[in-house]
Formats: structure tokens, C-alpha cells, sequence
């Protein structure tokens, strides 16, 4: 039965979930773009805020620094950390604290040098991840981030990119200079007082002087040049343990962290999420596994229900194994999803199309209040000579804003081989020239393109059903007279009711929220389709609806049975299987074409386009397919005619 859904799905699977946009589990590692870079050295991100490992070469920014470094006579103290995930080693830090001065103010110099080595799980898909940074920080004894310098190398060969991010204290906040690839970008953050490099730096002398008591709560305010503004940083003492050891949580909007403190005031510890980072003398930087620790990016999906992909509606239980750092994500309101109840370790989540088909603007759209979804950024490069011609030879004379935007969506889709790209998050300019990605660069490549015809676009991210899976998913906002739904990986115009979203990148006070796939569960409670709802829990379901087949009264000597996948059809002696899936964005009928080349035909309103070898058809049915296989080995012709009047209340049928 699913030979013809083979051939549809083949190379589907790394398309929908990408390490660097979705909020998947990583560990903790350098935000040199943050000015921050490990313990010790900057502060790591709030777990599942981080982007993705970059994938670097085994030889990093720097090699002979441990040399150098250790001869200095203003040498303070020279450290080594593990880096977990899973249990498992992921990768390894290593610091050295060094006596500065600066301006007759005494102060402290780190450097930092990371690397790490993790796969991410796609189901059967493994994706290795590498990275190497360094990071160079400067501060003030009491904590006062100063200066950063951080280097990233990522990729391999002659795709390798070196980043730096450079971040320097001014009269009036932070200078703050970005160099992506061969994107440049500078900008200023205000703060009238030096920002906090890191818990340590803030709370370890206080520890030293046994100024911290149990129950106590600080506040530090940090630099996140990421959403170029400041934020404020909780601190709480929850125990002095027996050990001496100063346990402290680090809490930002919903996301915690623990550290462990040593009573001279240095991290000996630090968890949050999958992840820990933990002092450890013995390992050095060449330390990583040849089995590198690995994080998973899907679930499998409780119901394996083709039709989710059309649904006005569906209701699911997320379910969360909570503990001290994992929390039951904090969903805002959004358009796709909508928190109906909580209770201990669930949040009950209605999520819901959204899109209106009537919504229609002329391009190109420049109010005002849309000037944050039209600008450029480091990684969308809008006014780029390749991207505004890219655009314009795509939309053409077209001024219908949801036409151009479908135009658009229909070429990114085509236009990218479906795998994720050796570099971590690749410019759109970079994806216009390798041509490969998986959702996250559709995404990027999509919203990009979309601002560049003057479409005001956002990208979001979270997580998203495809039937038999849920995965982390990155896809789009567009605004054409109204706000929608747009997801080029799927090549979909106005979204339907899959969507559980987390995050929007590109707007700084947005809280972001995480969903991490080892400790999390996703039941689905309910759906409603065009035609009716279901009640997956339920043992009386109507199978029509269940399964998306439904037919009119049928001819004298033919049969229908209803199965867990589709039905199963007896057209008067011709055994045939019914199913329904979702298209994956291969609709176009040129491309249909040259996928199945047994030729076309009218099926009813609809065209169907046979399989080589005349053993099925394929009907596209707007986001859905419906694969008719023959079963039998014999001779007749299927009832083409007969069977398109039987199937017409399914092929009617516009979702």
C-alpha cells in the first residue's frame, strides 16, 4: 500500500527540523555575539535560547594558547570543564583568568577556548555537529563586561566561515560589531552601567567573603546583544549543601539554571536542561568521543493521522517531565497556538489554521508600523544586488501580495535540495548560492525574498505535526492584508492547525518558550476538518472523518472496508487501497508529472496522474494526496470512471 507513498516521501525527512532555529536541545556553548562564551567567561544563554553547535574543522580560532597563557606571570588561575549532554560528554572548556589593568582600575582578563561534538537525531537521521571558538573577555572586579572578542570557525574546507563578534564598553552603553561571513554589522546598545559578564563574576567574591545567605536574591543585569537590549538576570540562594557547595538558581523569564559554587567563589557546576557543564582537570580540549553525545529533534506522534495536515483545529496534550530546570514552557498568545488549561507536568494546547483567504494588499506595502519585517539583518540580507533581483524575477510585474508571496513560496520550495547545509546558519545570500537547506533555511531564504518584494515577513519557530511525527519546525508570517500563516517547506500559503509555536526570531520582546524531546509528549486529543471533528480517545470514531475517504453510495458487487490507514476497496472484483497524505508541498502539476510518468487523466474534477508500471494513480487534492494502488495481480482496467463518481465526495472536498 505504501508504494507510491514511498516515492512521494523519498528525502522528505531532513527537511522539516533544523538544530539552529527550533529550540532544540544544545549544549551550552559559546555566544560570542553575546560577548560571553562558558564558565568563567561569559554567561551562557538561557537554555534553548542558544543557537545551534556551529559545525567548525578540528582546528579552531586558536591552538598554542594554553602555552603562552600559562607562562604569564599575571596568571590568576587556569581551569577545565566537561561539557554533558544526556549524560553523555559533549565537549569540553577551557579558562584562564589573568590580572589586567586598565586606566589605573584593576580588573580581570579571560580566555576562554570551547570546542564541541554532537549529533542531532532526526529519527534515523544522524547530523554531526562541531564547533571551536575563542573568546577573550574583560572585566571589572566586580563583574562589569568591559570588552569581548570572540571567534567562531564554522564549516569545513573551502565552505569554512570565520565570524567575530567584537564588544566594547562606551560612555553611553555598548558598541557592538558583527562580522558574519562577509556580512557586516554595527549598532549600539544603551546601559549606564556596565552590564554583568556572568554569574560567577558577580556572586563569587560575595561568596568568598560568606556574604550570601540561604534565601537571598540578587539581580544582575546582562548585555544580550543577540535582541540588542539588556535584561534582567534573578539569582536566588537555594542551599549551602553539606559539601560547602553554594547552589544557586539563575532564573530569566521561564528558563532556570543551577550553579554549584566552590567556597572560593568558582563555578564547580552548572545544569540546565539536558545539558551540564562541570569542573574536571583531567580533560583537555581534544577530549570529544568518537561517540558524541546526541539530542533528539522529534516525536513520535501518538495518532498517525495523514488528515492533521488540513485541520481547522486540533486540541493536544503536551505532556513534561519537569525537574528542577526543565519547566512547562510559558506559550504567549499567538495566532497559532492557545493554552487552554494547566495542570501539574500538562499543558493543554488548541492549535489552530491561520489564515483568511480573502486578505489581499498591492505591493509593495510600506506603512510605517511594518518597518521591522522589511529591514535587512546580518543573516536576511534584503537589499543584497543578488536577493532584490532574485525577487523580481520571481514576483515579476505581479502587485497581489498573497499571489507573490504564493510565487515566492513555490520557488523556494523548488529551488533548495532538501538536506541541512554543512554551515550553521547560512546568510540568505549563502542559501541563494549553495541551494541546499532544510526548514530553517527555507525560512530565512523565504521571509528574506518576501521583504525584498515588499511583503512584510517574521519567522517563527517551534513544533509542528506531520502526521506520524511531531519535529522542531522554523517557518513564516506573512503580513497581505492581514497577518497569515506561510510555510515554504511545505510550500503552504495560509498554515493549518499543526503549528505549536514557540518563538519569533526576529522580534527581541517576544518570550521565547522551548520544548526539549527527551523529557516531552504529545497526545492528540481532537481534530476538526472540514467535513466534521474526531475524537482521537474515543472507540466509536466516524471513519470518513478519521481517515478522510468518503464515497457516495456505492455500485451493486463492490465493497468498502475502512482500515487504520485509509480503506480498502473491492471495485468489482479490482482489489484497490484508498489513502490520504499529506502532499509535502508537491503539487505543482509540473512537477507531479515528472514524479509519476505514467501520464495524466481526468478523475472526476480533479486529474490523476498514474505510476510507472500502471499499478496506482495519485490525485493531488489541494494540500493532500489521495494514492489509489491496485492489489491484485489481474488483468482488468481499473474503473476509472466509476471509481471517480464513487470517490467524488472526497475529491470535491477543498482544504
Amino acid at each position: 500500500m505504501r508504494t507510491l507513498l514511498a516515492t512521494a516521501l523519498l528525502g522528505l525527512l531532513v527537511l522539516w527540523w533544523s538544530p539552529w532555529q527550533t529550540d532544540a536541545p544544545q549544549p551550552v556553548v559559546p555566544r560570542g555575539d553575546n560577548g560571553a562564551s562558558g564558565p568563567g567567561s561569559g554567561t551562557p544563554p538561557p537554555f534553548g535560547a542558544s543557537s545551534s553547535p556551529p559545525s567548525a574543522s578540528s582546528s579552531g580560532p586558536a591552538t598554542q594558547l594554553d602555552t603562552s597563557l600559562e607562562r604569564d606571570p599575571s596568571l590568576i588561575a587556569h581551569r577545565r570543564y566537561e561539557e554533558l549532554m544526556n549524560g553523555q560528554r559533549a565537549g569540553a572548556f577551557e579558562v584562564w583568568w589573568r590580572k589586567k589593568t586598565v586606566a589605573g582600575q584593576e580588573c580581570v582578563e579571560d580566555v576562554t577556548i570551547h570546542r564541541s561534538r554532537t549529533v542531532r537525531l532526526m529519527n534515523s537521521v544522524r547530523t554531526v555537529f562541531e564547533s571551536h571558538s575563542e573568546t577573550t573577555t574583560l572585566r571589572t572586579a566586580e563583574g562589569g563586561l568591559l570588552r569581548s572578542h570572540t571567534r567562531i570557525k564554522l564549516g569545513r574546507g573551502r565552505g569554512a566561515r570565520l565570524d567575530e563578534f567584537v564588544t566594547r564598553r562606551t560612555k553611553r552603553g555598548y558598541h557592538v560589531t558583527a562580522q558574519v561571513g562577509d556580512n557586516r554589522e554595527e549598532f549600539d546598545v544603551a546601559s549606564e552601567h556596565p552590564t554583568i559578564v556572568d554569574a560567577e563574576s558577580f556572586v563569587g567574591k560575595r561568596i568568598r567573603k560568606g556574604e550570601l545567605d540561604v534565601g537571598d536574591t540578587l539581580t544582575m543585569r546582562q548585555l544580550d546583544t543577540r535582541n540588542k537590549r539588556t535584561i534582567e538576570v534573578s539569582l536566588h540562594v537555594e542551599a549551602i549543601e553539606e559539601t560547602g557547595l553554594v547552589r544557586i538558581r539563575e532564573q530569566f523569564e521561564n528558563n532556570r539554571t543551577l550553579w554549584w559554587f566552590d567556597a572560593d567563589g568558582t563555578v564547580r557546576r552548572m545544569s540546565a536542561g539536558l545539558t551540564e557543564i562541570r569542573r574536571d582537570d583531567t580533560v583537555t580540549l581534544d577530549s570529544l568521543p568518537r561517540r558524541p553525545a546526541t539530542f533528539q529533534v522529534t516525536l513520535p506522534s501518538d495518532i498517525d493521522a495523514p488528515r492533521l495536515f488540513t485541520g481547522r483545529t486540533m486540541v493536544v496534550d503536551l505532556k513534561v517531565l519537569v525537574d528542577e530546570t526543565v519547566r512547562l514552557p510559558a506559550i504567549a498568545a499567538n495566532p497559532f497556538t492557545r493554552v487552554l488549561s494547566t495542570s501539574s507536568g500538562q499543558l493543554r494546547l488548541e492549535l489552530t489554521s491561520h489564515d483568511r483567504a480573502g486578505a489581499t494588499t498591492t505591493l509593495p506595502i510600506k506603512e510605517e508600523k511594518f518597518g521591522d519585517y522589511l529591514k535587512p539583518t546580518r543573516v536576511m540580507e534584503v537589499d543584497h544586488p543578488t536577493v532584490v533581483a532574485t525577487a523580481q524575477r520571481i514576483v515579476g510585474a505581479t502587485r497581489d501580495a498573497r499571489t507573490a508571496a504564493t510565487k515566492i513560496a513555490d520557488a523556494v520550495f523548488h529551488m533548495l535540495v532538501k538536506r541541512s547545509p554543512e554551515l550553521g546558519e547560512p546568510s540568505a545570500v549563502q542559501i541563494l548560492r549553495d541551494r541546499v537547506g532544510d526548514c530553517s533555511e527555507h525560512a530565512l531564504l523565504f521571509t528574506t525574498l518576501c521583504r525584498a518584494a515588499g511583503i512584510p515577513a517574521r519567522r517563527c519557530s517551534g513544533w509542528v505535526c506531520i502526521g506520524s511525527d511531531w519535529g522542531a519546525h522554523a517557518w513564516t508570517e506573512i503580513w497581505v492584508g492581514e497577518w497569515i500563516g506561510a510555510d515554504p517547506t511545505t510550500n503552504e500559503i495560509g498554515t493549518r492547525a499543526r503549528y505549536i509555536m514557540l518563538r519569533r526570531q526576529d522580534e527581541a520582546d517576544y518570550p521565547a518558550a522551548h520544548i526539549l524531546a527527551e523529557r516531552s509528549e504529545i497526545k492528540i486529543v481532537r481534530a476538526e476538518y472540514s467535513d466534521g471533528a474526531i475524537a482521537f480517545q474515543d472507540d466509536d470514531q466516524d471513519d470518513a472523518i478519521r481517515t478522510g475517504i468518503r464515497t457516495a453510495p456505492l455500485p451493486k458487487g463492490w465493497r468498502l472496508r475502512y482500515t487504520q490507514g485509509g480503506a480498502m476497496l473491492n471495485a468489482d472484483g479490482v482489489r484497490l487501497t484508498l489513502s490520504i497524505e499529506g502532499d509535502h508541498g508537491y503539487r505543482a502539476p509540473h512537477t507531479l508529472a515528472r514524479r509519476y510518468r505514467g501520464g495524466s487523466q481526468a478523475f472526476g474534477n480533479r486529474t490523476a496522474y498514474h505510476a510507472r508500471g500502471g499499478r496506482g494513480i495519485v490525485v493531488p487534492l489541494g494540500r493532500q494526496h489521495l494514492y489509489i494502488e491496485r492489489r491484485d495481480r489481474g488483468r482488468r482496467e481499473i474503473p476509472l470512471a466509476e471509481l471517480a463518481k464513487v470517490l467524488e465526495p472526497t475529491i470535491s472536498r477543498d482544504e
